[in-house]
């Protein structure tokens, strides 16, 4: 199974997050990051949302957690990005 580069990237980010957040962990409450996409439920991009949401739960403790709203729940791109 190939991995593509935009998956390596959001790994690299997730990561990256993470060694930013962590540390903050001590002062505040458990983390929630949000993630809104367009990819429909059960598709390969939520499957890997999912799984770096169980390594993170793992790894942090239950800390530091992904709510993820997958198939455009929140509205289209533009309306994504005004939430935000």
């Amino acid at each position: 199974m190939r991995v593509s580069r935009k998956l390596k990237y959001l790994c690299l980010c997730c990561g990256l997050l993470l060694g930013i957040l962590l540390p903050l962990n001590a002062v505040a409450g458990p983390i929630q990051i949000k993630i809104a996409t367009l990819a429909p439920e059960g598709s390969p991009w939520l499957q890997t949302f999912n799984r770096i949401n169980e390594d993170l739960k793992k790894s942090a403790s239950d800390q530091i957690q992904l709510k993820i709203y997958p198939g455009g729940v929140l509205g289209d791109e533009r309306d994504m990005l005004r939430i935000c």
